[in-house]
């Protein structure tokens, strides 16, 4: 409990600025988007932050030095195609721990860093696929490790502090469930917690290790050894957007620290007008996160999304690329990028359609809107499950999506007085 008050005190402190080790290496822009604002304070505060990063900042900020790791082999921004993902698809993901160690550690500017043997008083870590980045702490002689996470906590997480995890009521990261669930649930989440974290220590554990210890050394110590030098665990988590669960003293719960104390900040003038303008009947929000390319939606999904929204009256305001998308009904505004707290917290906003990604929902509730959720993959099932529960979305899978069901949600929420 000492250690976890002390390396709060270094994060959110005002004392003597400390230099701390970032390190994002998943090119997954949601993820870098919960701890950037931590970061930026930081360095608000006299902190010096070298972030390892495919998210750069745009405008140089002091005590803030950037390592782009970012390139276009490895860019999952808006290219990402809606297809059928399973647990199996995620599995998969975690046995290509050795290409995301790789892309990161192979770079000459973070060789530069390992070489230099420059000093840092914390590392600040992803917990994700693997934790080969744990390697920095040895090799540079850091002391301190917190460990983040951009979700509400993964399988093999809870381990590493000793955190309570109890199956028959604490859904895990591939459940789609919400904690009040049937006996067969409770045993099917249950048999994939225990097989998720066997693939974890099996297929990234094994093989991310032994490519690490090209990078840091033969003497690496193995990733246990280094895990438990873990004094802190930050998770996305809070009762209003997942599972009230027992937690550790070393776990905190930080959801909703992307969102501004100071509330949203400016629309850009064309999109204030737009919205401002849809005073009648409003407007619905339909994005499906910064990785999915949405001109590849099955053809089925986009005729009864095509259909169902020519006959709302309200306008459509859809983050799309348009030279891609086919035809759009004319009350639908395709826009590159948006907003989406902005736009979320516009008086005139009545919905969000979104992929039950964790960042959307949160900011959906702190706006007070509704949400239909249509989960995808990850994590979205699990986040979807206990908003549903909570009375404030409504969920349709892919492979059942219909203009029917579709349309019966959109007439349930956007009719609800609520």
């Amino acid at each position: 409990m000492r250690t976890s008050m002390i390396v709060m005190i270094c994060l959110f402190g005002t004392i003597d600025g400390a230099r701390i080790l970032a390190i994002f290496p998943y090119p997954i822009k949601s993820h870098y988007v919960v701890y950037e604002p931590l970061l930026k304070a930081l360095s608000a505060k006299g902190h010096e932050i070298t972030a390892v990063t495919h998210f750069p900042q745009k405008v140089h900020l002091a005590n803030f030095t950037d390592v782009d790791v970012s390139s276009s082999s490895m860019n999952w921004t808006n290219n990402r195609a809606v297809d059928h993902f399973s647990i199996w698809t995620s599995f998969k993901f975690m046995l290509n721990s050795k290409e995301h160690c790789e892309h990161v550690l192979d770079r000459s500017e973070v060789k530069q860093i390992v070489n230099a043997k420059e000093h840092f008083d914390l590392l600040l870590s992803e917990i994700f696929i693997t934790d080969c980045m744990l390697g920095f702490a040895h090799v540079l002689n850091i002391s301190k490790i917190v460990g983040v996470t951009s979700t509400t906590g993964l399988p093999w997480l809870n381990s590493i502090v000793r955190n309570p995890e109890n199956p028959s009521y604490i859904p895990n990261f591939h459940s789609s469930y919400s904690d009040q669930m049937s006996l067969i649930e409770r045993l099917y989440n249950t048999a994939v917690l225990l097989i998720s974290k066997f693939v974890y220590r099996i297929g990234s554990d094994w093989i991310s290790y032994n490519t690490a210890k090209n990078y840091f050394g033969y003497d690496l110590p193995n990733f246990d050894t280094l895990r438990s030098k873990i004094s802190l665990i930050l998770i996305n988590g809070h009762p209003a957007v997942s599972t009230v669960r027992p937690l550790a003293p070393r776990v905190k719960e930080i959801a909703g620290i992307h969102i501004p104390i100071s509330g949203p900040k400016p629309l850009p003038v064309d999109l204030q007008d737009y919205l401002d303008s849809q005073s009648s009947n409003g407007v619905i929000y339909f994005s499906l996160g910064s990785q999915i390319d949405m001109s590849t939606i099955p053809d089925q999904v986009f005729a009864a999304l095509y259909r169902a929204f020519e006959q709302v009256p309200q306008q459509i305001l859809w983050t799309c690329a348009k030279g891609r998308m086919p035809s759009l009904p004319r009350n639908v505004k395709c826009i590159g990028w948006a907003p989406q707290l902005s736009v979320l917290c516009h008086p005139n906003t009545r919905l969000l359609i979104n992929h039950g990604g964790l960042l959307g929902i949160q900011e959906a509730i702190y706006c007070g809107v509704p949400i239909i959720g249509i989960p995808i993959f990850g994590d979205h099932f699990l986040n979807m499950a206990h908003v549903v529960k909570k009375g404030l979305a409504l969920e349709i899978k892919m492979e059942e999506f219909s203009y029917k069901q579709f349309s019966s949600s959109l007439k349930e929420i956007l009719s609800n007085k609520r």
